[in-house]
Formats: C-alpha cells, structure tokens, sequence
C-alpha cells in the first residue's frame, strides 16, 4: 500500500540515500531544498499531484520547504552526510519512483548554486516573489502546484529532447494530448 499524503522528508530521504559518498556525491541543504521542489513540480506534470503535502515557499535563494530547512540548516553549505541506514523513506509507487529517478538523473548532477539560480530563472519562484522587495524580511510567499505544472509542462513540451526519463510506469492514468508528448520520452530509459 502506497501512501497518498507523503511529506517532503519522505522526498529528501529518497534522495539522501541515493547520494554515493564514497563516489564524491554532495548534497547540501541547498541542493537538497530544489531536488525535492523540482520532484514536487515534475510530479505535477507526470502524475497531475503532489508527491508531499509542505508547503514550498519562495525564500531569497529560490524555492524552500521550511519544516526541510528546519531539519537541515545545521549543515549549512556543507554535505548532508549519507549512509543508507540512516535515511527511512516508504516504499514508493512506480509512478512515484519514475519522477523521483527523472529529477535525479536531470538535476542530480547539479550544485545547489547551479539549481538556485535555475529556479530564480523560471516562473513559479518570480510570480510568488512578485512585488516583493523587501530585503529587511524574507519572502514567505508560497509557490502553489498549479503555477509549477503550468510552467513545467510547457518546458517539457518545448525541450523534449533535452530530458532524459521513462514514462512506462504511468499507465495508469487515462491518455490524452499531454500523454502524446510524454510519450516521446518512453525510449531514454533510466530505469
């Protein structure tokens, strides 16, 4: 049985385990903070919901979960150390798995640097931070899930040859127009 309301340390524990250490593999609390907004963005435009319930908001260095900052923010810039034991996270549906392995494998190389600026390029982080301009307070402004499918499903259509990933998990959902254009990534495997 798959749970329907994952919270985003769920997310960050998938992703803390997949971290090869002994390899040079670093996540920071930065890095860690856009891996689980672009799995919650991409879960949206593959699956049509959430991967977690947190709310994500629109901090200074792009988008934020505060009960992950929270948990994290001793670690500052540095790694967030990993040894598989140590990072519990349930069993994941296929679908589930399929967005966490094509967020991994497209932004997984990144720094958290490279990922911060990327977010404060693209849609869902400037309209939550519109007219904000204070810089005596953060911004707790939050970035809703219907702002990143909408923006994310146009750059899945507009660079479909730039994303590597397998949609076959996604039989489930009824097929449409949108199902047409994932279609075209079934053929770059990562599974």
């Amino acid at each position: 049985m798959y749970l329907e309301n994952r919270r985003a340390i769920d997310i960050a524990n998938w992703f803390l385990a997949q971290q090869k250490v002994e390899e040079g593999d670093s996540i920071t609390n930065l890095k860690l903070q856009k891996l689980v907004y672009y799995s919650q963005a991409w879960s949206m435009v593959f699956r049509d919901k959430p991967l977690f319930a947190d709310e994500i908001q629109a901090w200074d260095y792009g988008p934020v979960i505060p009960s992950l900052y929270k948990r994290y923010k001793k670690y500052k810039f540095d790694n967030i150390l990993s040894h598989k034991s140590k990072f519990d996270f349930p069993d994941f549906s296929d679908d589930e798995t399929n967005v966490l392995n094509f967020v991994f494998k497209n932004y997984g190389e990144m720094s958290g640097q490279h990922l911060s600026k990327l977010t404060h390029e693209e849609d869902p982080w400037k309209i939550a931070r519109a007219g904000w301009d204070s810089i005596d307070r953060p911004c707790k402004n939050t970035i809703v899930n219907e702002s990143m499918k909408a923006f994310y499903d146009n750059v899945l259509a507009e660079n479909e040859d730039k994303f590597e990933f397998n949609l076959s998990h996604f039989e489930n959902q009824e097929y449409d127009e949108a199902d047409a254009v994932k279609d075209l990534f079934i053929e770059h495997q990562i599974l």
